[in-house]
C-alpha cells in the first residue's frame, strides 16, 4: 500500500484532503466539556469511633465490615483505612455492576453487624461522587470576625440555592463557640440552666 501511494502521489494528496475535510466537518459534532462527568465506581463505608486509636478501629470496625461484605457479587477490591476516631472501608465496584444496587446490599449487610463498640456511631454507606472546585470567593473588610462570618454564611446560602451547585464550604474563620463563665452548682434547678441558655442566645444574636 505504501509503495502504491509513493508511485501515485496525486491519489495520496486527494486522500489526505478528504481526511482533513472530514475531520473539520466533524469538529462541530464532538462533545467538549470543561469538566467532564465520570463515575468513580467506588463505595465507602465510614464508621466514626470517637476516642479510639487506629489499632482499635482496625479490629473493632474495619475487620468486621470486611468479613461481612467480602463475598458480595460486584466487589472488585476492598481496602480499609483505620485512623484515629474513624474507620473507612473502600469498595471498588466491578465493571458492569450497578453501583446503587451494591450500595443497598452493603448497607443491609453492615446494618446486621452487632459487634461494633457501643461508642461507635452509625455506619455511613455512600457512593463516592467526584466534586469539583469551580469558584473561590473571598470576603474581606475592616470589620470584626463575627460580621465576616455572618456575611460568609449569607453568601453560602445564596450560592447553595443556585442550580448546579451542590456544596459550598466556609473556610478561614473560626466556628462559633459559646463559653459560660461563672459558678453553677451541680444540683442547680433546670430553670437556672435554661436562663443561661436564653442569655447566651440573646448575646449571640
Amino acid at each position: 500500500m505504501i509503495a502504491w501511494f509513493v508511485r501515485n502521489g496525486v491519489a495520496a494528496n486527494i486522500l489526505m484532503g478528504v481526511i482533513l475535510v472530514a475531520g473539520f466537518a466533524s469538529i462541530k459534532g464532538i462533545k467538549m466539556e470543561l469538566f467532564p462527568n465520570f463515575d468513580l465506581d467506588v463505595i465507602t463505608v465510614s464508621v466514626p469511633y470517637p476516642g479510639a486509636a487506629p489499632l482499635e478501629v482496625e479490629e473493632a470496625v474495619c475487620q468486621p465490615i470486611e468479613e461481612k461484605i467480602w463475598d458480595l457479587a460486584g466487589i472488585k477490591e476492598l481496602n480499609s483505612y483505620a485512623r484515629e476516631n474513624v474507620g473507612v472501608v473502600s469498595v471498588e465496584v466491578a465493571r458492569g455492576f450497578k453501583v446503587s444496587r451494591l450500595v443497598d446490599e452493603i448497607k443491609a449487610r453492615v446494618d446486621t453487624i452487632e459487634t461494633f463498640p457501643e461508642q461507635a456511631e452509625k455506619a455511613i454507606v455512600e457512593e463516592l461522587v467526584p466534586k469539583r472546585l469551580v469558584l473561590a470567593l473571598a470576603i474581606y473588610g475592616e470589620t470584626d470576625e463575627k460580621t465576616l462570618r455572618a456575611l460568609a454564611e449569607k453568601t453560602r446560602q445564596v450560592l447553595t440555592a443556585l442550580p448546579g451547585i451542590t456544596q459550598v464550604e466556609i473556610s478561614g474563620v473560626r466556628k462559633p463557640e459559646i463559653v459560660f463563665e461563672g459558678l453553677l452548682n451541680a444540683d442547680a434547678p433546670l430553670s437556672e440552666i435554661n436562663s443561661l441558655k436564653q442569655g447566651a442566645a440573646q448575646n449571640d444574636a
